[in-house]
């Protein structure tokens, strides 16, 4: 049981990290259409 739950933390983590600067990114693009 602890073996997976580490496991599925760093699933967690890892989306975390990837997904993160994609989300950013896709706010950011959102922003830039609306102000112009």
């Amino acid at each position: 049981m602890d073996l997976y739950f580490r496991f599925r933390l760093i699933i967690e983590s890892a989306v975390f990290i990837i997904g993160f600067p994609f989300v950013l990114y896709k706010l950011y693009k959102l922003y830039k259409d609306t102000k112009k």
